[in-house]
């Protein structure tokens, strides 16, 4: 480290600190928790509206109006 003091510049700060592209597995695993996380999280607002009734408010407020 001492002996590169001082020959690294505000150029070479992309190509230092620059990150490995993922593998092909990884991106496997990151589309695998994703989909995983918004299934998880659209399956919770679907239990939430139905154990809150709010569908069959909609429900009868529509046969209501239209009938």
């Amino acid at each position: 480290m001492q002996d590169n003091w001082g020959k690294v510049g505000p150029s070479d700060a992309r190509r230092v600190c620059a990150l490995p592209k993922p593998s092909g597995w990884g991106r496997v695993a990151v589309t695998i928790a994703k989909v995983s996380l918004y299934s998880a999280l659209a399956y919770g607002a679907y239990r939430v509206v139905e154990k809150t009734g709010v569908i069959e408010g909609i429900r009868a407020r529509m046969t209501t109006t239209n009938g």
